[in-house]
């Protein structure tokens, strides 16, 4: 077939579908096809499909729900009452499809209210202003303003010295007829030395002082003497346990001698005393070879009275006294030592004879010591033997007081002791 004759063909084609689709279809010749469109049920009309013919392009729409009775379209709200500062208004629309009208409230605008000072507030006392509402010239009414209270700045109207107070004078910015004052506090002085003056042991010393807030305030502050701090004793004299001795006390820092004093004599300590007597030794009673220098002290019970005797330490020095009393057939022992004597271990016993003795140190017997100052039947403690010994050999520390050695008394000690032991029993 030659290109000629295709030509005419097609053409011809063209022109029979021309003439078809111009022509008015049938209805159940068109080939519907869903575009995807929708539009939207409205208060009066339902939901439509868009539909398009494949064929001639045409379109239809189909309904595929019910209407909805609340998609309406409002036009504008219609104002019926306006509103006021308190109350609500009143308006209204109506749809544009079906007719319905639609009510509605306008908030009430609230008041604009403007304020006019009548009375302005001081510092102390209040003020008052008019308000006013500019929606409505009827609602009106007054108010209190707050006074504004005092905004004081200080200023020190008079400086403060050492020795004086000074003034600082308070004014309120508001108003300055308020006014007020408050004292300053006296600074007191500063005082910084200038020369010092040591003081020494004996004469004081002092400090030239000036006042850093005012020099023409001066003071001399007298430093006391120091007094002799730093100190050294010096022996001059040893004691003896008979003379006192004799020392210095010097100071380190002036080398001056303070004072000098005696030193007390040397002291025995835990030295035998004993009532004065013959001796262990001499009658050879004594435990040790005839060496013991213990005294004892025969004594006659038969007639009443007292009888002293002298109480010796360490067979030499004079201590104190010891007394012996017989009245109505009772025999009281007692002593009292210097006060330079103290004590330290009592025994003392009254005997019919030495002999009866098997022990004749204090330190075993001091358990068995009678009591000074009790009184003891001479029938019932003794048998009625007024011949009796009495047996006091204590311990004590002391200082010398006086000199007594047995040595010194010479014969009067021996006539003492041949007296004492006459009374002694056979």
């Amino acid at each position: 077939m030659s290109r000629t004759t295709k030509f005419f063909l097609l053409l011809a084609l063209a022109a029979m579908l021309l003439c078809v689709c111009g022509a008015a279809m049938a209805e159940d010749q068109h080939e519907w096809v869903s575009t995807g469109k929708y539009i939207d049920a409205t208060c009066k009309d339902p939901t439509y499909r868009v539909d398009e013919c494949s064929i001639c392009g045409k379109t239809r729409k189909v309904a595929i729900g019910s209407s909805d009775p609340n998609a309406h379209s409002w036009g504008s709200w219609i104002t019926d009452e306006e509103p006021s500062c308190e109350e609500f208004g009143a308006r209204h629309r109506v749809c544009q499809l079906c007719g319905t009208i639609q009510e509605g409230k306008i908030n009430p605008t609230g008041h604009n209210y403007s304020y006019t000072v009548i009375k302005q507030p001081t510092c102390t006392e209040p003020g008052t202003r008019a308000v006013t509402c500019a929606n409505n010239a009827h609602h009106n009414y007054t108010e209190t303003i707050k006074a504004t209270g005092h905004n004081y700045t200080s200023t020190v109207t008079k400086a403060p010295t050492c020795t004086e107070t000074g003034i600082r004078t308070y004014t309120c910015q508001n108003d300055s007829s308020h006014t007020y004052t408050e004292i300053i506090k006296a600074t007191d002085h500063k005082w910084s030395t200038v020369k010092e003056t040591p003081a020494t042991c004996t004469k004081a010393g002092s400090r030239d002082q000036v006042c850093q807030n005012d020099s023409s305030h001066t003071r001399t502050v007298t430093i006391p003497a120091t007094g002799h701090q730093h100190t050294h004793w010096v022996v001059t004299k040893e004691p003896t346990y008979t003379e006192t001795g004799e020392r210095q006390l010097w100071c380190n820092d002036c080398s001056t001698l303070i004072r000098t004093e005696k030193m007390k004599v040397k002291m025995f300590y835990n030295n035998t005393v004993c009532a004065i007597g013959p001796r262990l030794r001499d009658v050879n009673l004594s435990p040790y070879n005839s060496d013991n220098w213990y005294m004892f002290t025969p004594f006659d019970a038969s007639r009443d009275g007292r009888q002293t005797y002298t109480l010796i330490a360490s067979n030499k020095y004079d201590v104190g006294t010891a007394t012996i009393d017989v009245r109505d057939g009772m025999v009281t022992f007692d002593y009292k030592v210097y006060n330079n004597v103290d004590i330290t271990l009592e025994f003392f016993t009254i005997l019919n004879q030495m002999s009866d003795l098997h022990e004749y140190e204090p330190e075993a017997l001091s358990h068995l010591s009678l009591i000074p100052g009790h009184a003891y039947s001479i029938a019932d403690d003794f048998g009625g033997d007024t011949n009796l010994v009495l047996y006091f050999c204590s311990r004590a520390d002391y200082t010398i007081n006086r000199n007594v050695s047995v040595a010194n008394l010479a014969n009067p000690y021996r006539e003492l002791c041949r007296s004492m032991l006459s009374m002694m029993d056979k």
